[in-house]
């Protein structure tokens, strides 16, 4: 699944994305960041904590877009279930049952990170 996905998207980011991208990590973000804000004159920042924003994608839309980039039936019937799969924890307990897992998800790259090549353009 991370090959398909990230064949299909990782040519599609901008190069100042930098979220659960192969060889990129949080240092390079905040060096670059810090690069660009001392080399230029910059007038604002804005800081925006995102933490329960992918609780509140619509999987359906999130399914759609990917669509129009995969065609294999099979393919996206597999991440529809992955989806709708409960998180194992507390005891070998299902929790959150189709609801986003910000770490830790099966599909990686995170599907949701596709919508960012929509936001990136």
């Amino acid at each position: 699944m991370h090959r398909v996905l990230a064949a299909i998207y990782e040519p599609l980011f901008l190069d100042c994305s930098y979220g659960f991208r192969p060889g990129r990590s949080a240092h390079d973000a905040v060096r670059d960041l810090h690069r660009h804000l001392y080399s230029q004159r910059v007038n604002t920042v804005i800081d925006v904590d995102l933490s329960r924003f992918f609780d509140s994608i619509d999987q359906q839309l999130l399914l759609a877009m990917i669509g129009k980039k995969v065609a294999d039936r099979r393919f996206l019937r597999y991440l529809r279930r992955q989806f709708k799969a409960g998180v194992l924890s507390e005891g070998w307990r299902a929790i959150d049952q189709g609801r986003w897992r910000s770490t830790g998800q099966l599909v990686q790259p995170d599907p949701r990170e596709h919508l960012r090549t929509y936001s990136d353009r």
